[in-house]
């Protein structure tokens, strides 16, 4: 190691025995004394009856009486904020609820990797193609995209659900594998970030669960349906779709 290498460290001493500074001279912070321990060297005790000996018998009844004065008044704090959380209709969990099944289903031209809940109300499965949508787009074209994506998601799910909208209060697990074709992403050298059309499927995905059955899904302002209880999720990265006409998300969701 040559000598230039200690020139950040110059002017620093070093560390010696007993020293209150480490290597890098930085003050060293010392040990609290822990609470209870006799001192190292006894103090001598007042005499009762003296003013030091009065100071110390009423010092402890003011502390004691501060200390439960903090405490109320945090008490007080902490019920006025619970009182206004808002009361969620979420189910709690259960030891039944957090058992999960793992298979593999036949979606359209993908065979999908899915989890689902044993004993499920509900099931839902189905492929959807389409150009899928990423979340931040940077041109028109892509603004667009996402639009039509969301749209074909979520008429395709709710024309696959049933008549009945599903409850949003349920537990979901839900399985999403997406097929890209790279001439619709940048091409084959670019990377794709999966979180980013992970996000507007299930926006779409649960409008489609959840709207209803005469509500225009064009119309919608904001893809804002309460997802909330989708509490399992696996993503996967299917192979890549050879051809633009084939690429799309195979969807499996199962609700209790």
């Amino acid at each position: 190691m040559s000598p230039s290498e200690f020139e950040p460290y110059k002017g620093l001493r070093p560390w010696r025995p007993n020293d209150n500074r480490d290597t890098f001279g930085k003050v060293r912070i010392p040990k609290r004394r822990v609470e209870g321990k006799p001192p190292s060297s006894p103090e001598r005790q007042p005499t009762s009856g003296t003013p030091q000996a009065r100071k110390k018998s009423v010092k402890p009844a003011a502390r004691t009486t501060l200390r439960k004065s903090a405490n109320g008044g945090l008490q007080a704090r902490k019920k006025s904020v619970q009182s206004a959380v808002r009361v969620t209709t979420r189910k709690p969990i259960k030891r039944a609820d957090s058992q999960l099944a793992f298979g593999h289903r036949q979606l359209g031209r993908w065979t999908v990797p899915v989890i689902g809940i044993p004993g499920a109300s509900r099931r839902a499965s189905l492929p959807v193609r389409g150009e899928v949508g990423n979340s931040v787009p940077t041109s028109e074209r892509g603004r667009k995209t996402l639009q039509a994506w969301k749209l074909t998601v979520a008429s395709d799910v709710r024309a696959n659900r049933g008549v009945t909208p599903w409850d949003p209060a349920d537990r979901y697990a839900v399985t999403l594998g997406f097929s890209f074709c790279p001439q619709l992403h940048g091409g084959a050298a670019q990377e794709l970030d999966v979180e980013n059309y992970v996000k507007p499927t299930l926006d779409a995905l649960a409008a489609g669960l959840f709207s209803e059955p005469g509500e225009d899904l064009a119309s919608i302002p904001r893809w804002d349906y309460d997802d909330s209880n989708f509490s399992t999720l696996l993503i996967h990265r299917l192979p890549d779709a050879p051809t633009a006409d084939v690429e799309g998300v195979a969807i499996f969701v199962s609700a209790k």
